[in-house]
């Protein structure tokens, strides 16, 4: 009784902090602006930076994939990267009130180091759990435009949130 009353607030309260950050766009990026930051930025610029980007941008996915069919949410491949996802934003959401000193921009960088790894497998977990799906009955032609329309946005969010990750971690060497 008292886990499962663990578990559903652990649920409310993760669903709770995807609406926060999903609220918000991601903030553009170009080139011409990584590139600056890589000359100019400081770890505590790109501390106070991320601690609210990336959130905002796992949220964002986490949403969409909110919206890929059922059938394939229900598949255990989605189910993994899906809890990847919500660790790693609960992960990133601790630091949301922390005072950029060394020794925690020392351990978000550890906290965005573990991320990297976390996610490593994503695609090909993806991919996993897209062939459960095909396995599990037929995909119908507008569920396969749903989900290449999801993918091509997932892969270019991911991408995109691995190299501010990168980027902060080469700030700091």
């Amino acid at each position: 009784m008292h886990l499962t009353r663990f578990l559903r607030s652990q649920h409310q309260s993760l669903a709770h902090i995807v609406d926060h950050y999903a609220q918000y766009p991601p903030t553009g990026l170009t080139m011409k602006r990584i590139v600056e930051f890589a000359r100019e930025g400081d770890a505590q610029q790109s501390f106070l930076f991320l601690r609210n980007e990336l959130p905002v941008r796992l949220a964002s996915m986490m949403k969409e994939m909110g919206h890929l069919p059922p059938r394939l949410l229900k598949m255990p491949s989605v189910k993994t990267v899906n809890g990847w996802y919500g660790t790693s934003l609960f992960d990133l959401h601790s630091f949301r009130h922390l005072k950029p000193t060394g020794e925690i921009i020392k351990k978000f960088t550890e906290t965005l180091q573990n991320i990297r790894r976390r996610h490593k497998s994503v695609v090909e977990t993806l991919a996993q759990g897209y062939m459960e799906f095909s396995d599990s009955g037929k995909v119908k032609e507008y569920e396969e435009s749903q989900i290449q329309y999801f993918l091509n946005r997932f892969y270019l969010s991911r991408i995109s949130i691995r190299l501010l990750m990168y980027q902060h971690s080469k700030n700091l060497v």
